[in-house]
């Protein structure tokens, strides 16, 4: 497994060993702050809170960690109740604000929890 680092800060992206960069679009880079900044984090409540509209938030998830392999060629996150980062995947140090200019007005419950 090639090793990855995850960035919150500033532009939300996952790098590889090898300088490639995936970045993160809203919902993904939310996803991988919850589950980062609190390891355990449950599957779903993770899909409540990032679907709150949806009739099928826990398909979407299981769609969105799909789109993580398919894009860095390997689990980001896993665990079946409880999301943690998986083996290889680093928290790497970044300036600027956690998920910076992302706007998640469509969930209360996320929206508070990045502005705490």
């Amino acid at each position: 497994m090639t090793p990855l680092t995850l960035h919150l800060h500033g532009p939300a992206r996952v790098v590889a060993a090898d300088g490639r960069e995936t970045l993160l679009e809203r919902r993904a880079a939310a996803l991988c702050a919850l589950v980062a900044l609190e390891p355990g984090f449950p599957r779903e409540r993770a899909a409540a809170w990032l679907w709150p509209d949806s009739a099928d938030p826990r398909r979407n998830l299981r769609q969105q960690l799909l789109r993580f392999r398919q894009q860095c060629g390997q689990p980001v996150l896993e665990g079946d109740d409880r999301l943690v980062l998986a083996a290889g995947v680093t928290l790497g140090a970044g300036a600027g604000d956690l998920l910076q200019d992302l706007d998640f007005g469509d969930s209360a419950e996320l929206a508070a929890w990045v502005a705490a």
